[in-house]
């Protein structure tokens, strides 16, 4: 959420200084660089949503996995007995045969 609220300054930023600078600018290079930022702020938010959605989803199956329940993941149970958790990369490893398990296949 922060890294959206720091995106959302400096888009409000520039599109200050392109009004400011308005009358430095012809009227289609004005345009093209408002399309510009609109376009950026567009992918930006996009990016955003679907990223809160993963670590949502992430949050999820981490509690549940921290809870000591089991995890379906494609006919592999994994539990905090059986499994550990690598944040880094997301995935379950298995205690005996270190068989890596990506988190999101998990149910």
């Amino acid at each position: 959420m922060i890294r959206f609220a720091i995106f959302l300054i400096l888009f409000f930023v520039l599109i200050g200084v392109c009004v400011y600078y308005k009358n430095y600018f012809n009227s289609k290079l004005y345009i093209a660089v408002i399309s510009l930022i609109v376009a950026t702020f567009v992918v930006g938010f996009i990016y955003t949503s679907l990223d809160n959605s993963s670590g949502a989803l992430k949050q999820d199956i981490l509690n549940i996995y921290k809870s000591g329940k089991e995890l379906d993941c494609n006919g592999i149970k994994v539990s905090n007995k059986t499994h550990g958790f690598d944040n880094g990369t997301s995935v379950f490893i298995d205690n005996k045969n270190y068989q890596k398990i990506d988190m999101f296949i998990c149910k």
